[in-house]
């Protein structure tokens, strides 16, 4: 991979990460709609990249698995916003995350190629999970819609 394609995922990675920090104040302190808002966009970002797995598991062996999961991971992040309980909703994209992660290491943990980005998706993950933990245990899980 040519350096310039790196240098510009990594930035739009950590730019994608960005808008969750940008909210977990206003959603602390329950300023007009920002808890909307971060599980908005926190459904999109996790069905993108679940979307993002399809292609990926084109040329995989566990292809098959992975596709399927990639389908049911976008529709749990699209339920996630539907559910009565935003704190539950929450930790289901949280969930989500994690498990966008696993399936990245499975689909490309045997390709030397991309340690790199393997090594950006976790610290890029973490920062996310760490959002969703502050703003869960701050909102003291009650955020409200």
């Amino acid at each position: 991979m040519k350096a310039t394609v790196r240098g510009v995922s990594t930035v739009l990675t950590y730019l994608g990460a960005l808008p969750f920090w940008l909210l977990v104040l206003p959603v602390i302190l329950q300023v007009g709609a920002a808890s909307q808002l971060f599980a908005a966009y926190g459904s999109i970002i996790a069905a993108f990249m679940a979307g993002a797995l399809w292609g990926g598991a084109q040329a995989s062996a566990s292809g098959l698995g992975i596709i399927v999961l990639s389908n049911v991971l976008a529709l749990a992040s699209f339920a996630s916003v539907l559910i009565g309980s935003p704190a539950l909703g929450l930790s289901i994209q949280m969930a989500l995350y994690l498990v966008l992660l696993a399936c990245d290491f499975s689909l490309l943990s045997d390709r030397a190629d991309l340690r790199w980005y393997l090594r950006l998706r976790s610290r890029v993950t973490a920062l996310v999970v760490l959002s969703y933990v502050v703003v869960l245990i701050h909102a003291g899980f009650n955020i409200s819609r």
